[in-house]
C-alpha cells in the first residue's frame, strides 16, 4: 500500500469550506468513505475525547491513529483549538504527535482579527485576496513544515521553545486517548513517574462526598471558602448543604486550574458549601497528608497528565475524584501534621516537632546559614522582611543540624520567595506582604502569583544581569517542589549534599540583594 502524503495547506482549504459538525463531521465522514487507506482531517481538538457517541466509538474501532498534530487556533473566526488527525485503516507501528507550545499563533494576537473569507486583518495587515498561510508568523509556518516532514518521513524533528515532536510506539497509546496534549513530554514523564510510585485510588482510603443543596437548611454556619491558610471569616451563615463537616474532614475545591484544600478542625454544626468535595479518610493516611498531597505541584501535574483537556478550566467529578491516584506516604504521619500546622499557622514556629521525628543520636548543631543576613540584606519592607528572615533562618539552621534536609530545602525556597516578594514590592511600589501579588492568566483572569512567576518577572526586568541567578532560583524552586511535604513522593537524592547545593544556590541569588547567606566558617570546619 502506498503511503498518503500529508499536505497541511490542502487540509486547511478543505476545512475552511466545510464547517465542523459533531459527532458526525461531514468532512470527516466523506474522507472515511472515500476509499483511501489513509486520511487526514482537521477537527476540533477534543473531537475524539469525552464522547460516548456510537459513531465515534465505531471510528476508533475501525481506524487506527496515524498522527495527531496540534494546530492551536488556526481557523478564522474562532478561538477554538484544532488538531489535524491522521487515520489509517491498517495499524501502524508508531504514531506522530506534535504540540505547539505557545499560547497562540501570533505574538500579538490583539493586532489581528479574522474575517469571513479567511484573511487576517489588522493595523499592520492590509490583506486582500491572499491565502491564509501568507499571514502566519514564520515560526508557526516552520512548525507546520516540520509537522509535514515528520508525518511523511517518520523522523521526529528537534524540538524547540515553540514546539515539541514525539514519535510514540503505538503500543504505548493510552486506551483511546488521541489528543496531542496527552502525549506532551511533561505528561509522559509524569505518568512514568506515577507508575514508579505506590498509589491507590482515592476511594480506597477516603469516603468521597460532594456537597449538594440541603433544602431544609437555611442560615446555618457554612464553610464558603477553602483558601489556605484557613480563616474564621470563611465560615458564614448560608444555605448549607447535605454534608455536615466532621473534625478531620478534608474539604477540596476542584474547580479551576488549581485545587484548593484545607483540613477542617472545627466543631460539628458547620456545613460545606454546595459544590465542594469532602474527603473523610478511613485508613492509611492522615487528613493533613491528603490535603497537602492533593494541592501539591505533583498532584496538579497528575491532574494535567491524566486529563489535559481540562488543565485550564478543570472541574473534577465525584467519580473522577474517586479514581484519582494517591501516592501513599513514606514518612511518619506526625511529620505531615507538623508541616501542615506550620503552613496553616505561619506565625507559630515549632522547631522541636521536627527534631522529635528524627531517630538516632542528634549531631552537634551546625549553623550553615549566616543569621546576620536578616540585618545585611537590602530590604524595601524593612521590618516585615527582616522579621520573616530571622525566623526562617533560625528554623533552617535547626532543621539542617538535625538532618531534616527536606524541611531545610523547603525553608530555603520560602526565604527566596520572601526576598523576591520584597524586591517586587520595591519595583511596583506596593507592599506584597500585605496585598496579594496578582498576575493576569492566559484567559484574561487574575490569579495570585507563584514563585515561578516572581522569578520570571525579575529576570525580565533585570536582564541581562539576572539571567544566571534566575536559573539558580528556578533550580531552588524545583528542588523545593520535589521534596516538599506537599509532594510526598520518593526523593532518594534528598540528603545533606542536596541541601547544601540548594543553600549555595540561594547564597548566589541573595548576593544580588547585597547579602551572603553562607557562614564563612561552619562549626564542623572549626
Amino acid at each position: 500500500m502506498e503511503q498518503s502524503m500529508l499536505d497541511i495547506c490542502a487540509c486547511l482549504q478543505q476545512r475552511q469550506v466545510s464547517e465542523p459538525t459533531r459527532p458526525d463531521d461531514v468532512l470527516l465522514e466523506s474522507l472515511l468513505n472515500s476509499g483511501q487507506d489513509e486520511v487526514f482531517c482537521i477537527l476540533p481538538t477534543p473531537y475524539f475525547e469525552r464522547c460516548t457517541h456510537k459513531r465515534i466509538r465505531a471510528i476508533k474501532t475501525e481506524w487506527h491513529l496515524l498522527c495527531s498534530i496540534d494546530l492551536n487556533s488556526i481557523l478564522p473566526g474562532t478561538a477554538a483549538k484544532y488538531t489535524l488527525y491522521g487515520l489509517s485503516i491498517t495499524p501502524k507501528r508508531t504514531v506522530c504527535f506534535a504540540q505547539w507550545l505557545r499560547r497562540g499563533i501570533f505574538n500579538e494576537p490583539g493586532n489581528y482579527h479574522w474575517v469571513n473569507d479567511g484573511i487576517p486583518c489588522g493595523p499592520s495587515s492590509p490583506a486582500a485576496g491572499k491565502p491564509l498561510l501568507t499571514y502566519l508568523p514564520e515560526d508557526y509556518k516552520s512548525y507546520l513544515q516540520n509537522c509535514e516532514r515528520f508525518v511523511n518521513t517518520g523522523i521526529a524533528p528537534q524540538g524547540d521553545d515553540f514546539a515539541e515532536y514525539t514519535l510514540l510506539d503505538s503500543s504505548d497509546l493510552i486506551e483511546d486517548k488521541w489528543m496531542p496534549a496527552f502525549y506532551k513530554q511533561e505528561h509522559l514523564e509524569m505518568r512514568r513517574k506515577l507508575r514508579s510510585e505506590h498509589t491507590v485510588p482515592l476511594a480506597e482510603i477516603a469516603e468521597v462526598r460532594t456537597a449538594h443543596f440541603g433544602h431544609f437548611k437555611q442560615n446555618v454556619p457554612t464553610l464558603t471558602d477553602v483558601s489556605f491558610p484557613p480563616l474564621p471569616k470563611n465560615i458564614q451563615l448560608g444555605m448549607g448543604s447535605d454534608v455536615e463537616l466532621q473534625h478531620g474532614d478534608v474539604i477540596l475545591s476542584t474547580c479551576g486550574k488549581h485545587s484548593h484544600a484545607i483540613v477542617y478542625n472545627g466543631s460539628s454544626g458547620v456545613y460545606a458549601r454546595r459544590g465542594l468535595s469532602v474527603l473523610r479518610p478511613v485508613k492509611d493516611v492522615s487528613p493533613e497528608y491528603l490535603c497537602l498531597y492533593l494541592t501539591s505541584d505533583f498532584a496538579l501535574g497528575v491532574f494535567d497528565a491524566l486529563d489535559p483537556i481540562a488543565s485550564h478550566s478543570r472541574h473534577i467529578s465525584k467519580e473522577e475524584l474517586k479514581l484519582f491516584p494517591v501516592v501513599l506516604p513514606t514518612l511518619d504521619e506526625r511529620y505531615y501534621r507538623a508541616e501542615y500546622a506550620k503552613l496553616a499557622n505561619p506565625q507559630q514556629r515549632d522547631y522541636i516537632s521536627l527534631e522529635r521525628l528524627r531517630t538516632g543520636q542528634l549531631t552537634d548543631v551546625e549553623s550553615i546559614l549566616d543569621a546576620e543576613i536578616a540585618r545585611k540584606i537590602q530590604a524595601h519592607n524593612d521590618e516585615q522582611l527582616r522579621e520573616f528572615l530571622t525566623s526562617d533562618l533560625r528554623e533552617l539552621n535547626t532543621c539542617f543540624a538535625h538532618g531534616a534536609y527536606k524541611a531545610a530545602i523547603i525553608l530555603a525556597g520560602s526565604i527566596l520567595e520572601a526576598v523576591l516578594t520584597d524586591w517586587l514590592s520595591e519595583i511596583h511600589g506596593t507592599n506584597f506582604f500585605e496585598n496579594d501579588y496578582m498576575i493576569e492568566t492566559r484567559n484574561g483572569h487574575c490569579r495570585q502569583a507563584r514563585l515561578s512567576d516572581m522569578i520570571n518577572e525579575i529576570r525580565e526586568l533585570e536582564k541581562p544581569d539576572w539571567l544566571e541567578e534566575a536559573k539558580l532560583a528556578h533550580k531552588i524552586r524545583k528542588k523545593r517542589n520535589l521534596v516538599h511535604a506537599t509532594l510526598c513522593v520518593k526523593a532518594d537524592d534528598v540528603n545533606e549534599q542536596t541541601a547544601r547545593m540548594v543553600i549555595e544556590y540561594l547564597d548566589r541569588v541573595l548576593r544580588t540583594r547585597g547579602a551572603s547567606c553562607l557562614e564563612q566558617v561552619t562549626r564542623n570546619e572549626q
